[in-house]
Parts: C-alpha cells; structure tokens; sequence
C-alpha cells in the first residue's frame, strides 16, 4: 500500500474546508462508513430500514435530522428471512406517509431463503 503526498500542517490550516455533502444533516456525511452495533433485539434493523426508507424518500428522519436530497440506498441483509425484512420494510414504508411525486429509491437484497 503506498501513501499519497504529505501535506504540511500549515496547508491544512490555511487551507478552508468546503462544505460536507450530507446524505443525513448532522449524522452522515456523503462517502463516510458506519457501524452499527447492539445487543440483540436493540432494533439495530429496525432503526437502519427506516434511515435508509428516509434518505430514499428525502425526507427527515426522526423529524430531526434532515435528509438534503434523495438518495438510491439498497438494503443488504444477510440474517433474516425475506418475508420477515419484506414485512419490516412494508410497515415502515406506510409510515413515511405522503412522499412527493418523486418515487422512493430503495431496493432489498437478502442471501436467505423465503422460509428460512
């Protein structure tokens, strides 16, 4: 692995930083990584379907943080069934209530059977 070129502190200092493209005003940047970790049954899936239904829809999440445009998010899931994640994903996606002329961009992949 090779690193790039070594930047003074002074160039970072003078230098000013631009604007942060927010996926998530406040929570996620545009390019950033996150990880997610809890206890079993915290609603680790629960709380991310509903972040990405958001920033698929454009709209704030938890009527707090807000969602600058619409994003395409797929959901990968490698534990649950598809029904139980199809059931997961149907309900919260009723919550979202109206979502504009535009449609939502969000799609689920899961590695596990139907019946599982």
């Amino acid at each position: 692995m090779s690193l790039g070129p070594i930047i003074p502190f002074e160039s970072i200092m003078q230098t000013p930083l631009p604007p942060i493209d927010w996926t998530v005003e406040g929570l996620l940047a545009t390019n950033d990584r996150a990880v997610v970790y809890a206890e079993y049954g915290a609603m680790k899936t629960w709380s991310l379907l509903d972040l990405g239904l958001h920033v698929a829809a454009g709209k704030p999440w938890l009527n707090t943080f807000p969602v600058p445009k619409q994003r395409t998010v797929v959901y990968v899931d490698e534990e649950m069934n598809r029904r139980e994640l199809w059931r997961r994903l149907s309900r919260l996606g009723q919550s979202l209530g109206d979502v504009g002329p535009d449609p939502v961009r969000c799609a689920l992949a899961s590695r596990c059977s139907p019946q599982r």
